[in-house]
């Protein structure tokens, strides 16, 4: 309880040393001056941010690229290496080769399919990636406080000898 009887007592904020300046033309001037050169330096790190993005971004989809490319050479090699399995096993005239003939078909089409969709996720990364190219920016106006946290010299104690602590 005295913790909270002293807590009401300390001062939030000095209001009676400064006073808050008047909103005449001079404050509106310096509010249209400090938006414009936020503005002008909003635009300035974002140049610089857009260099430095595309950098990166070029080199992102350079990696994306050598992956897809490895990719897709990696799954045609196998596509041709199940296509002559499966051509080997068809061409068989012996009944217990060619029972295996379902099972290199589906891994045929477990092949294609896997291209396939190797191939529409290195289009959706890419547009990702394209889809970063912009860098944006934006600002807005925030208020600040200033709080000097000084020693006590002294402490008002009232009945704090009759409370519990």
């Amino acid at each position: 309880m005295w913790l909270l009887e002293r807590s009401a007592r300390i001062k939030r904020e000095d209001w009676g040393s400064v006073e808050l300046p008047p909103r005449d033309e001079r404050f509106e001037k310096a509010v249209v001056y400090a938006d414009k050169r936020a503005i002008q330096r909003l635009l300035e790190q974002q140049s610089a941010l857009s260099l430095q993005n595309a950098e990166r971004l070029e080199k992102e989809r350079i990696k994306l690229e050598n992956l897809y490319d490895y990719r897709q050479k990696a799954l045609a090699d196998k596509l041709e290496s199940v296509n002559n399995v499966l051509n080997r096993v068809s061409e068989s005239t012996d009944p217990t080769v060619r029972r295996i003939i379902p099972a290199w078909q589906k891994n045929l089409e477990n092949v294609v399919q896997l291209a396939e969709r190797t191939k529409v996720e290195r289009e959706s990364r890419l547009n990702e990636l394209r889809g970063r190219e912009q860098v944006s920016a934006q600002h807005e106006m925030i208020s600040a406080s200033f709080i000097d946290i000084v020693p006590a010299t002294h402490i008002q104690t009232g009945d704090m000898e009759n409370q519990v602590v």
